[in-house]
């Protein structure tokens, strides 16, 4: 398999424009499961977890997880995660949790 390197595109506030810092805690999990020099890219309105792994549909179907509950954690209606490798790939992730004109949720972010 060959490496690819996924993005997850993680929102800056949530829909009340409170600041946000789950993008610290989507990065300090990569590195707990033992990623390569994730990095982020701080911007507005995502910043942007990357990180390299291996280009498999397991890898995809993880960071596609990951995503998925940064989306329930900062309370937003989508988020994106994309892979560049082989096979380019961009995934937009509905958040099926999510609650109109709500705040990013305070629990803890346990993918």
């Amino acid at each position: 398999m060959s490496m690819a390197q996924y993005c997850i595109h993680v929102p800056t506030h949530d829909e009340l424009s409170n600041r946000l810092r789950v993008h610290h805690a989507v990065h300090q999990h990569l590195l707990s499961q033992g990623h390569a020099h994730p990095t982020i890219n701080e911007g507005y309105p995502y910043h942007q977890v990357t990180t390299w792994a291996e280009e498999s549909p397991e890898m995809d179907s993880r960071m596609k997880q990951i995503g998925q509950q940064a989306a329930q954690v900062a309370n937003v209606p989508r988020l994106w995660v994309s892979r560049q490798g082989k096979a380019p790939a961009h995934w937009e992730l509905h958040n099926k949790h999510y609650v109109p004109g709500e705040g990013a949720r305070l629990a803890s972010f346990v993918p």
